[in-house]
C-alpha cells in the first residue's frame, strides 16, 4: 500500500532550502522507530516526504514514479532478521532504485549494522548508513544532509574499521608483489630485468637502447632471451605474462586483455 505523506506547511521565508527541499522516499514497514522517524523527517523546512510505502513481497517493483532526490530504505528490507524471512537480493533492489530513479543516492537505516552488511552496503552504491537506535536517532537528518550534498555518511567506528581494513589489504598486496617480482627477476640477469621493467613501462627498443647505453640490437638481443625465458613470441605476450606472473589473481583478465588484443588483429603501423 502506498500513501502520501505531505510535509507541514511553513512560511516561504525565501530561503533556498524552503524552496528547493530535498525530495525523500521513505521505504519501511511499521515498527516502534518510525513514526518517531517520520516526525523528524517532516519537522525540517529542507525536507519533503513525498511518499512512504508500507512494502510487500516486490516492493521493489512497484515503486511510485515520484521524482526524487533521496531514498530512505529500512535495513530490514534488505536484511532480514530472522534466517528464512523473505527478503528481496539487495542487488536486485538496488538494480531497481537505480533504473527507475537514475542518479538516486539512498541512505539505510536501522541497527546493529555489522561490518560485513556495511561494506556490501557501500560497495552496492549506498551512499548513508544511519543506526537510528534511540540515541543516534537524531543524527539521520545530518546523513540526509550530507548524502543530498554528494558525500557519505558512516558511524565512526565502521569507517574506522573500513579505513584500517583497506590499508591492511593494500599492504599485504604491496608486500606480494614485491614478492612476485623478486621471484620473476631471480632468473633474469640485471641487463634482462632493466630491459624487461622498461617493456613494462611501454619504452620502445630505441628508448630502451639510450637509457641503458646498450645498441638497439642489444636490446633486441636481451628481448629475444626474454621471449624464450617466458615461453613467448612478442612483446604483448610478455607484457601478459609478466603480468600473470605479479598478479596470479587476475588470471581472468590477463585472459580477456589477451582474448581482446587475437580479435583486432596485429597492430598497423
Amino acid at each position: 500500500m502506498n500513501r502520501s505523506i505531505d510535509s507541514p506547511g511553513v512560511a516561504d521565508t525565501g530561503s533556498s532550502a524552503t524552496k528547493n527541499p530535498v525530495s525523500i522516499l521513505l521505504l519501511a514497514r511499521q515498527d516502534k522507530h518510525l513514526d518517531q522517524l517520520i516526525k523528524l523527517v517532516s519537522a525540517r523546512d529542507n525536507f519533503r516526504l513525498v511518499a512512504r510505502v508500507d512494502p510487500e513481497v516486490d516492493w521493489h517493483t512497484r515503486l511510485p514514479d515520484q521524482g526524487v532526490d533521496i531514498v530512505l530504505l529500512q535495513q530490514s528490507l534488505i536484511a532480514p532478521a530472522r534466517p528464512l524471512s523473505h527478503t528481496p537480493l539487495a542487488e536486485t533492489v538496488f538494480d531497481d532504485l537505480q533504473r527507475r530513479f537514475p542518479g538516486l543516492r539512498v541512505v539505510v537505516f536501522g541497527a546493529d549494522m555489522n561490518d560485513v552488511f556495511v561494506r556490501r552496503m557501500l560497495r552496492l552504491g549506498v551512499q548513508g548508513l544511519v543506526d537510528i537506535s534511540s540515541r543516534n536517532r537524531e543524527l539521520l537528518a545530518a546523513a540526509i544532509d550530507e548524502v543530498h550534498r554528494g558525500g557519505y555518511w558512516v558511524a565512526r567506528d565502521a569507517l574506522e574499521k573500513l579505513v584500517h581494513s583497506a590499508i591492511e589489504i593494500e599492504r599485504i598486496i604491496e608486500r606480494g608483489f614485491v614478492d612476485q617480482i623478486a621471484t620473476m627477476q631471480d632468473g633474469l640477469t640485471r641487463r634482462e630485468a632493466e630491459v624487461l621493467e622498461r617493456v613494462l613501462d611501454g619504452m620502445s627498443n630505441k628508448a630502451i637502447a639510450s637509457q641503458l647505453f646498450l645498441s638497439e640490437q642489444g636490446v633486441k638481443m636481451h628481448l629475444g632471451r626474454l621471449f624464450r625465458k617466458f615461453g613467448v613470441a612478442n612483446r604483448g605476450q610478455l607484457i601478459l605474462s609478466a603480468f600473470r606472473r605479479v598478479c596470479p589473481f587476475n588470471q581472468n583478465l590477463v585472459d580477456y586483455l589477451r582474448q581482446a588484443r587475437e580479435r583486432r588483429g596485429p597492430v598497423k603501423h
